[in-house]
């Protein structure tokens, strides 16, 4: 979500959907590093080359990459938007 999304989604208490995205990222990050856990020395990289070889590691590595790609357009465009509302408001 963005700023002025997240400020007219509710009348008051801005931080819980901004807490409720944290929660999330948290959750999807500790999920992610206990699965590495089960791989000692290995990123995801190598873990998918070695259990399903090139093509199935493309497979699954190529959301990964939109993702980040799509969160870096996100950032982006919420750091503009931050600006705008504290540093250009009238």
């Amino acid at each position: 979500m963005y700023p002025t999304e997240i400020i007219a989604s509710t009348g008051e208490g801005h931080w819980i959907p901004i807490m409720i995205g944290v929660i999330a990222h948290f959750i999807i990050l500790i999920i992610y590093l206990k699965g590495l856990d089960f791989f000692p020395n290995q990123n995801l990289i190598s873990i998918y080359l070695h259990g399903i070889g090139k093509g199935g590691s493309a497979l699954f590595l190529l959301p990964a990459a939109l993702y980040f790609f799509i969160l870096t357009i996100i950032t982006i465009r919420a750091n503009a938007e931050i600006i705008n509302i504290i540093l250009l408001s009238k």
